[in-house]
């Protein structure tokens, strides 16, 4: 309505203020004065809790009670709770819950346990677990599930008592399709884009996995590649895996140089077979086969990063 000229017009605009003011009050209140009837009965204005459709408010009251009850039980198995509650021995044989592994770790658990998350399911007398990373894995990738059998834990095949889940954060499959432990690994490769996959960030001539951030390469030449960031190859388990053809053949000859600094210098040559030592040998350089790359398993230096 555009803004009043006389007395009237006033009039006419203090009432259409007056009235909305009045529907928005019974919006408020809960209700709608409109007398309008249809299949849900008439609506009309709600003053007071005992006129709402709703049966006895002692008993409505009574059941919010209840409501509020059960919240508060649900946290305190770690449902709906901001803080943390601590597994211990009791916890075995409690309800299902959420909980944050104590200072002195479940038993049959590793080291590096303490203040884990543990998700516990329960069933009758039995319960079963999953217990998710801990102080020694930040990333969340140590998943290990157990089961509580009538008052003790279920027998495993398993020095620690609980099984470890296998994840992409902590192996990863190499060029040959086969799962390897994910220490730190580069992937070596004459073009970056051949190495590429699931948590690895392409890097020079190659691509690097979480635990080897800072590693890159360099193709020098026909043959040489140069990587950098690292202190050179682990020291235990495996170090370095070729790439092979359907029949198990290594598609190239690989020699490595560590320098002092932990830079590896890494060669690549075609297969010759030497007739007096019976051995496959190192022939002319070659770079790594398009579409393929080489597996490094490096030790990286200390991170400052909890």
């Amino acid at each position: 309505m555009a803004a009043p000229t006389n007395y009237d017009q006033t009039n006419e605009w203090l009432a259409q203020v007056s009235q909305g003011a009045a529907d928005l009050v019974a919006v408020l209140k809960g209700g709608v004065k409109v007398g309008q009837s249809g299949e849900f009965g008439d609506l009309s204005l709600i003053d007071t809790l005992s006129a709402a459709p709703v049966g006895n408010p002692a008993t409505l009251r009574a059941n919010l009670g209840f409501v509020a009850a059960a919240l508060v039980e649900m946290q305190k198995y770690g449902i709906g709770n901001t803080g943390s509650n601590s597994f211990s021995d009791d916890v075995l044989t409690s309800a299902t819950g959420i909980y944050a592994a104590n200072s002195g770790k479940p038993e049959g658990y590793p080291n590096g346990a303490q203040y884990s998350s543990i998700l516990k399911l329960k069933r009758s007398s039995d319960s079963r677990m999953i217990y998710i990373g801990s102080s020694g894995s930040p990333d969340g990738s140590n998943f290990r599930p157990r089961a509580w059998i009538e008052s003790t834990y279920a027998a495993t095949r398993y020095a620690a008592g609980a099984a470890e889940l296998l994840s992409t954060a902590i192996t990863t499959i190499d060029s040959n399709g086969f799962i390897k432990s994910a220490s730190p690994i580069f992937r070596l490769a004459n073009v970056a884009e051949y190495a590429s996959g699931e948590g690895f960030t392409l890097d020079g001539c190659g691509a690097y996995n979480g635990e080897a951030k800072g590693v890159t390469a360099s193709h020098d030449d026909v043959g040489v590649y140069t990587v950098t960031g690292s202190l050179g190859f682990a020291t235990d388990g495996w170090t370095i895996e070729i790439p092979q053809d359907v029949n198990g053949n290594r598609l190239c000859f690989v020699e490595t140089e560590t320098a002092e600094d932990g830079t590896i210098t890494v060669r690549t040559f075609g297969r010759r077979f030497d007739y007096e030592t019976a051995m496959i040998v190192a022939g002319n350089p070659i770079n790594i086969p398009d579409g393929r790359w080489i597996d490094l398993r490096l030790a990286m230096p200390k991170s400052d990063q909890p």
